[in-house]
């Protein structure tokens, strides 16, 4: 198996938006899918960092430009359990602040359930690439969707799915109604952003985000800079259904 490096600091699980014309719930535009997407092995998503970056000893004309894209692609992982196959999502993410260019590579593995497509994440690999399990499992993106649905969790470690409301999000694309959803997650990595609280648009037919939202500290050189970062799907290997273009 692929060992993992971690260079630099940037991240995961639900990722960053530009939500151009992100609208309340009266305004979906189409009956909301309440099941998702199954995933399946060969899916590849890219999304296109967008943010900026505030110091308090720095003025905002002078503050470097943010900018970079995160790569998902979903592949088998060498996991089983009962023989039910696993995903292995690795999660690419490069991240430009100024002249400082980051790179953050980890991957999570998930079952999916068959009905309802649960997503349990079972395990993580750790900056070494070594699969680290996560017990008890916890169900990091409901299969079923419906609003207030909730989850939290204190172990193994923090982490909270809620869905808020739907929107209809514009991105490269095209439009897609979604479920909005607040993620907080507090996972064994130092990583700023998968462990920043977010917001996180899900169009359930595609099986994965379109757009997140988040701010969060990084460190720069000597300086610790507070970093909004938006992202927006900007390609994927997924049919995209014609009634969202």
């Amino acid at each position: 198996m692929k060992r993992i490096l971690i260079v630099g600091i940037v991240g995961v699980l639900g990722t960053v938006v530009v939500l151009s014309g992100c609208s309340s719930d009266n305004g979906v535009a189409r009956p909301l899918s309440t099941t998702l997407r199954a995933v399946q092995v060969g899916d590849y998503y890219e999304y296109t960092i967008r943010g900026s970056a505030t110091h308090p000893d720095v003025e905002p004309e002078d503050a470097p430009p943010v900018s970079g894209t995160v790569r998902v692609s979903v592949s088998n992982s060498e996991l089983r359990i009962l023989n039910e196959p696993i995903l292995r999502f690795e999660y690419i993410t490069t991240l430009r602040i100024g002249t400082e260019l980051r790179e953050s590579r980890f991957a999570l593995h998930y079952l999916q359930g068959r009905n309802p497509r649960d997503l349990l994440l079972i395990a993580y690999e750790d900056t070494q690439g070594q699969i680290q399990p996560i017990t008890p499992q916890i169900i990091a993106v409901p299969g079923l969707w419906s609003a207030g649905y909730s989850r939290s969790y204190s172990e193994p470690f923090v982490y909270s799915f809620i869905i808020t409301g739907q929107d209809v999000v514009n991105t490269p694309l095209g439009k897609f109604t979604t479920w909005r959803c607040y993620v907080r997650s507090q996972v064994p990595m130092d990583d700023p952003i998968e462990n920043a609280v977010r917001t996180v648009w899900y169009a359930p037919e595609i099986g994965m985000p379109v757009a997140v939202q988040l701010t969060t500290t990084i460190v720069v050189g000597q300086q610790t800079w507070t970093v909004s970062l938006h992202q927006q799907l900007s390609f994927t290997t997924v049919p995209i259904p014609d009634t969202n273009l």
